[in-house]
């Protein structure tokens, strides 16, 4: 708790007990407030982080204890160490600790294949792992994700999914943001297992999952600043199937 009280002052944002609203966790207000404001505390984390008036640096530090994006941890083939700015980088979009997308899995599969890659099904049923549209340095949009209850893969459901931008205004700063999300094209479902299709049983919700080992359980928190209609559709749960 003491270090959130202290990142909160460092954000330039208000700190709510655990039971209260958290605005340390809002993206879209951290940093907000101007150098000559005076409620900023520690202008040099306006100056790494802001993007208006600042540097934007993904994955810096701005001071000792600023994990939520000095500290990035992801699957990967290797390190990739970039000198000089990410104009040759395939994908030059920084890293958003909170627009990532997951997907749960009910019970009953045996495997996916999501955005072409193979994908094992955890046993953690429940919780929502991170998947990603880029493989092997490409695009993958649209992202074909198909399901297999069977390791023969005999029966089966397959759908599409993709990346939309949408304008969003926060409500605490009445600024405009940009936010993306996961879309659906129901059309896409083909499946021969009937009660997947049928009907709307893939769900997309707002808030992100808590997932074990996660460095931000509370990620859920991001959007608190936006209404309930505005807030990005990011995580996919799949039904169960019997």
């Amino acid at each position: 708790m003491l270090n959130e009280q202290v990142q909160s002052l460092l954000r330039n944002v208000p700190y709510g007990t655990f039971n209260e609203t958290r605005w340390s966790f809002d993206k879209f207000i951290l940093f907000w407030a101007s150098y000559e404001s005076p409620f900023n505390l520690f202008p040099y984390a306006r100056l790494v982080h802001n993007a208006v008036d600042g540097v934007n640096a993904p994955g810096a530090y701005s001071f000792s204890i600023d994990d939520k994006f000095g500290n990035f941890g992801g699957l990967g083939s290797g390190i990739l160490v970039e000198v000089g700015g990410n104009t040759h980088l395939l994908n030059q979009d920084p890293y958003d600790l909170w627009e990532q997308f997951r997907v749960s899995f009910g019970k009953g599969w045996d495997h996916a294949t999501v955005c072409g890659r193979p994908y094992t099904i955890p046993m953690s049923l429940g919780f929502a792992d991170p998947i990603s549209f880029w493989m092997n340095g490409q695009p993958q949009t649209p992202c074909n994700i198909a399901l297999y209850k069977d390791a023969a893969e005999t029966q089966f459901a397959k759908f599409v999914v993709g990346e939309a931008s949408n304008t969003v205004t926060d409500t605490y700063t009445g600024q405009t943001q940009t936010v993306t999300q996961l879309t659906y094209d129901p059309n896409s479902c083909n499946s021969n297992l009937n009660a997947v299709c049928s009907g709307s049983h893939l769900v997309f919700t707002a808030v992100p999952q808590p997932v074990p080992n996660d460095m931000d359980p509370d990620a859920g928190e991001s959007w608190v600043s936006l209404s309930d209609a505005d807030k990005p559709l990011v995580t996919l749960i799949v039904p169960a199937v019997q």
